[in-house]
C-alpha cells in the first residue's frame, strides 16, 4: 500500500512462512498500572496466538529495512508482521506469508497464500493489501488482461471468493484501496492504475463484504494515504507520526517506509481493538521509540528462526558518541518493479 526499490535477497526471504512467538515486555495500555497490563495479557492470548499475515509487498515490507544493533546482518528486513509484534504488548505469535511478487500473478499467489494459512487453523488473518492487485494491475487473477474498469471490479470478487473460504467466524483484518495514482510513473504503469470510480465501487463493495461476517475489521488505507500525501500527521495507536520527523512512504509513492510500517502495525491492533476485541482488547506500546525498538527485535527474531539460529553475536562498532555505527548501504540485487 504505501511504497521504495529494493533488495531480491529481502524480498527471497520475506516470501518464506515464519511463525514469531513473542512475549512483549513493553509498558502495556498507556496510563495503565502494571496490573492492568497484566489483565490485558491474559485475556487476549487465543486471538494472537496464532496469527497469519497475507498479501502484497506492503505486507511483506518490501523495502522496508532498519539497522539493528549487536546483530548480524545489522540490516534487516521489516515485514508487517513485525510491526505489528512490536505495536502490541500482548504476546502474539505471527506468521508472515507476504510476497513482493503477488503483482505478477494475483490468482495463483492469493489462493496459495490462502490456502497455507488454512492448513495451520489461524486465530486471526491479517491482509491489509491482499485485495490490492485484484483491482489494481493488468492481469486477471485466470490470467487473462484486464481490459476495462468492470473487469477490475469482476476481479475483486475473485479476491473476496478466496477470503471467503475461511470460515466466517475467523477473526480476519483486511484493507480497503487506496488512491495511488502518485505512483504512476514510478513503481506503477498507467494501465495498472484503477480510474477514480472503480476505486469508490471497490471500497464499497470490500465494506459491504465485511459487514457480512461476523468478525472482520477494515483498515482504512484510502484514509491513510490521502495524509500521506498531504504529509499530514497520523494517528495510530494513540501515537501521532509527523512526518516531518520522518518519512512515511517511500520515494516510490507506493510502499510504506520502517516508520510508516509501525504505524500500520498499529491500525491494525486499533482495528482489533474496535471490532474484533472491544472487551478484551489487546496492549499496545506506550510510545514510536518503544515500538520502533520492539519492531527490531522481532524483526531479528524473525531473521533467526528462517536461518534456524539464534540471532548472531555483535558486529557493530560504537562511536564516540556512543551510537551504533551504521555500515555502508548494502549492495544487494533489485527485485524488479511491478511495471515492468
Amino acid at each position: 500500500m504505501i511504497s521504495i526499490l529494493r533488495p531480491l535477497a529481502i524480498a527471497a526471504a520475506i516470501a518464506c512462512s515464519t511463525p514469531l512467538a513473542l512475549a512483549q515486555a513493553g509498558p502495556g495500555p498507556r496510563a495503565q498500572p502494571d496490573a492492568t497490563k497484566a489483565v490485558a495479557v491474559a485475556e487476549a492470548p487465543s486471538l494472537l496466538s496464532n496469527v497469519w499475515f497475507i498479501g502484497a509487498s506492503a505486507t511483506a515490507g518490501f523495502g522496508v529495512v532498519t539497522q539493528v544493533e549487536n546483530h548480524a546482518p545489522s540490516v534487516l528486513s521489516v515485514p508487517l508482521a513485525a510491526s505489528f509484534a512490536g505495536a502490541t504488548t500482548t504476546p502474539v505469535r505471527v506468521h508472515d506469508l507476504g510476497s513482493p511478487f503477488f503483482f505478477m500473478s494475483p490468482g495463483r499467489t492469493g489462493r496459495t497464500q490462502v490456502d497455507r494459512a488454512l492448513d495451520q487453523k489461524a486465530s486471526l488473518i491479517v491482509g491489509v493489501d491482499f485485495l490490492f492487485w485484484y483491482v489494481y494491475g493488468t492481469e486477471s487473477a485466470g490470467g487473462e488482461r484486464m481490459l476495462d474498469e468492470s473487469a477490475r471490479l469482476r476481479n475483486l470478487e475473485t479476491g473476496l471468493s478466496q477470503l471467503d473460504r475461511f470460515d466466517a467466524a475467523t477473526p480476519m483484518v483486511i484493507g480497503d484501496l487506496p488512491d495511488m495514482h502518485r505512483a504512476v510513473g514510478k513503481m506503477l504503469s498507467r494501465a495498472q492504475m484503477p480510474k477514480p470510480e472503480t476505486l469508490t465501487k471497490a471500497n464499497e463493495r470490500i465494506r459491504e463484504w465485511a459487514s457480512n461476517r461476523k468478525r472482520t475489521a477494515v483498515v482504512s488505507l484510502a484514509e491513510i494515504v490521502p495524509a500521506l500525501n498531504g504529509k499530514q500527521p497520523i494517528l495510530a495507536g494513540g501515537i501521532t507520526f509527523d512526518p516531518t520527523k520522518g518519512a512515511l512512504i517511500q520515494s516510490d509513492e507506493l510502499h510504506p517506509t520502517f516508520r510508516g510500517s509501525l504505524a500500520l502495525g498499529l491500525r491494525v491492533a486499533d482495528a482489533i481493538n474496535a471490532s474484533l476485541a472491544k472487551e478484551k482488547p489487546v496492549a499496545i506500546a506506550a510510545d514510536e521509540p518503544t515500538v520502533e525498538s520492539a519492531t527490531k527485535t522481532a524483526a531479528a527474531q524473525i531473521f533467526a528462526e528462517r536461518a534456524g539460529s539464534e540471532p548472531a553475536a555483535p558486529t557493530t562498532k560504537k562511536t564516540e558518541t556512543g551510537d551504533a555505527k551504521a555500515p555502508a548501504t548494502p549492495t544487494v540485487p533489485q527485485a524488479p518493479s511491478p511495471t515492468k
